[in-house]
């Protein structure tokens, strides 16, 4: 009795408390226990305080190795050693180890393992301890190893492996030295986050109430989730082209001339006025039987930009102008240049987040009425990651620009449909319905292919909408003007450039294979819904834990093509969907007439993506990048189960299912970060090694 008077005094007095009290009892809270997953993380720190550092001369050591190793007064040097190693020895060490610490200098990545026999295995050195470093950073340059020898070690070797072929020295080995405790900024601020996120949760109430768009404090609670995901993306940019500060664009000339950025050399065409692009065909490529066979062009050794459509002797890009007239053309308005498609594809993601939380929010007007501010602020940060905003980005350039784009422009128009049915004023009602029909031609100027999934779920918003008199004229004639203007431009600039409203370009690429003769073949149905829906991802030992999985396709005569791939179903978000049973809508409308309108309106796109799947493993194989065509509908059809779950704890069995959706949004959340560093372009390991390694020592228990 004692104690449970006891547990009401203290929520007595915790609920009389002012709110930005108990933020500041809650954010000291956070900071105490991120600096508690510190202290556990440099427990090595911890075990070998104490120790009496000792130098391993140099002179002891002796190289084992295929390629060129000099010694000098510096140490041991290595140069155009990329992929071989090195094995520096030592034959009779005679100590007991508790660490051991390699320090590098030069450029380049190497990774540094360490190799001992010791008395319980004294016959072959086994592979102790193994990391990667960056010789050129100074935080990274340095090795430390946390060890524990069966007694004294008696052979033991270094092994460096240089992933590239610059100089390169190892210049001392330290042996049972003391480990520094190290401070990790980016470790703290994560741990710090998810354990205010976590408190928050279970001690604030105020995220537990119904959400109100038109209170401040409720919007707050959204919008800073999404700005700080806006500040992670700019950061991000910084990662993926770190030798290009942002801002640093290109002159027309530059654009015009580009071989990297097809969406520039696009802007400069029709910005010339022009449909097809300024540059001649190589006669010898004209000349061939068929310039579309790549081997063929491979064996005349004819010259021709790659993806281009070629067509009546003229170079073509077939890639939708959507980018153009939303980035390329504004950007050189203000600026006089033309953007990088790093800076693009930049501008296109902070729309696809903010489009991506405004879908997000409309799901929770329509579809789930008092859902917590909690639940809805939760679900707009699962959604960006889930439908590869962050993703597309992180592999910026103009394939995945083009994917990017038409995200946004989906999730715009998702968003814009799902809240002109519940905005009270008819002006911005009206507003909003033209937003959705622009949404909705700039998405089908970005890729047609994810058009048809889109075109359903608007529709019967549209058709429910008039049906029940929640809209007129006006707003029909509002969507439909730009979506029809915008779709039948389009299908003119089709015609203009390739004689028919239909023909997009895709079957005149100069690509690795003659489209011409792909299709969709029934034999492959099977192998395309596995590679689009059920293929898993590759699970990693060390960060990033997750990787598409490369796979080796088996081909049927013709050429399939693949880089590394993983299905719609892979994520855990879209497995949400299947507990819409339990989970009933919350709106203005009759339940009835709501949970028909939720299932037509989000199942009917999912159903669409099955052909749409088989018609992209036809005619592009499978990658990764192609499934972001489908993953947005899939995580809106999840989200608005979602919402209601997270926001229903009357019984045990809701609260358990309310935990589910918790952990499901989580799980989806780490998993889109951690597919940021492994994906078709990694270009943070190539263009900022001293990032991912660093990020990988950090999530890394050594």
């Amino acid at each position: 009795m004692q104690r449970a008077s006891l547990r009401a005094r203290v929520r007595t007095r915790w609920a009389g408390m002012r709110l930005w009290r108990r933020l500041l009892l809650l954010l000291l809270a956070s900071a105490l226990l991120a600096l508690g997953g510190e202290a556990l993380h440099n427990l090595p720190a911890l075990a070998t305080v104490g120790l009496t550092p000792e130098a391993l001369p140099l002179s002891r050591l002796r190289a084992e190795a295929d390629v060129p190793v000099t010694q000098d007064a510096e140490g041991f040097q290595l140069t155009k050693a990329a992929g071989h190693s090195v094995d520096l020895v030592c034959d009779s060490l005679g100590v007991a180890l508790r660490s051991v610490t390699v320090e590098l200098a030069g450029e380049g990545v190497v990774t540094v393992a360490l190799l001992t026999a010791d008395q319980a295995n004294a016959a072959v050195p086994l592979q102790v301890y193994s990391e990667p470093c960056v010789a050129s950073d100074p935080a990274l340059c340095v090795s430390r190893a946390a060890l524990h020898s069966a007694g004294n070690v008696g052979l033991f070797r270094v092994r460096l492996k240089p992933a590239g072929d610059g100089a390169l020295t190892l210049r001392a080995v330290t042996l049972n030295a003391p480990l520094p405790f190290v401070w990790q900024p980016v470790r703290m601020g994560l741990a710090f986050g998810v354990w205010l996120f976590a408190l928050c949760v279970l001690c604030l109430r105020e995220v537990h109430t119904p959400y109100v768009p038109s209170r401040w404090t409720h919007r707050l609670w959204v919008v800073l989730p999404l700005a700080g995901l806006m500040a992670f993306a700019v950061a991000l940019g910084g990662w993926i082209a770190p030798d290009q500060p942002l801002g640093k664009d290109l002159s027309d000339a530059e654009a015009a001339e580009s071989h990297t950025d097809a969406y520039a050399v696009l802007f400069e065409t029709l910005r010339a006025g022009r449909l097809d692009v300024d540059r001649t065909p190589d006669p010898g490529l004209l000349a061939l039987k068929n310039p579309y066979d790549a081997s063929e062009r491979t064996q005349n050794g004819t010259n021709f930009p790659f993806d281009y459509a070629l067509y009546n002797g003229r170079f073509y890009l077939y890639y939708g102008p959507a980018p153009v007239l939303t980035v390329y053309a504004p950007y050189h308005l203000l600026t006089g240049r033309v953007p990088s498609a790093r800076d693009a594809s930049l501008w296109m993601a902070l729309l696809a987040i903010g489009f991506t939380g405004w879908a997000v929010c409309g799901l929770a007007r329509r579809y789930a009425q008092g859902a917590s501010v909690l639940a809805v602020a939760l679900c707009c940060v699962t959604a960006v990651f889930a439908d590869g905003a962050l993703l597309l980005f992180a592999s910026a350039d103009f394939y995945y620009l083009a994917e990017l784009s038409f995200v946004a422009f989906a999730a715009g128009a998702a968003g814009f449909a799902l809240h002109a049915a519940c905005q009270p004023r008819r002006g911005v009602a009206v507003a909003q319905a033209a937003g959705a029909g622009l949404c909705f031609a700039l998405a089908a100027m970005s890729r047609p292919s994810g058009l048809p999934m889109l075109a359903l779920l608007l529709a019967v918003l549209l058709l429910s909408d008039l049906r029940l008199c929640r809209a007129g004229a006006a707003q029909a004639g509002a969507f439909l003007l730009p979506a029809v203007l915008g779709v039948g431009a389009l299908l003119w600039y089709n015609m203009a450039r390739f004689g028919s409203a239909f023909d997009f370009g895709v079957v005149h690429q100069l690509t690795v294979t003659d489209i011409h003769w792909r299709g969709v073949d029934p034999l492959e149905w099977a192998r395309a819904l596995y590679h689009y829906i059920l293929e898993p991802y590759t699970v990693n030992s060390r960060f990033p834990y997750l990787s598409p999985a490369y796979h080796a396709l088996p081909t049927t005569g013709r050429y399939v093509f693949t880089l590394s791939g993983a299905g719609v179903l892979a994520s855990p978000l879209p497995w949400l969907a299947a507990l819409a049973p339990l989970c009933a809508p919350r709106g203005p409308l009759p339940p009835g007439a709501l949970r028909r309108e939720r299932r037509l309106a989000l199942g009917l796109p999912l159903l669409a993506s099955l052909p749409l799947m088989l018609v992209a493993y036809g005619l592009a194989g499978a990658i990764l990048r192609y499934t972001f065509d489908y993953r947005l509908f899939y995580a809106l059809a999840a989200l608005a189960v979602a919402l209601p779950a997270l926001s229903d704890r009357r019984t045990q069995g809701r609260r358990a299912l309310a935990l589910v959706c918790l952990l499901v949004c989580l799980a989806t959340v780490w998993e889109g970060f951690q597919l940021l560093f492994d994906n078709e372009r990694d270009y943070i390991l190539n263009h900022s090694p001293q990032v991912f390694y660093a990020l990988q020592r950090m999530f890394f228990p050594y």
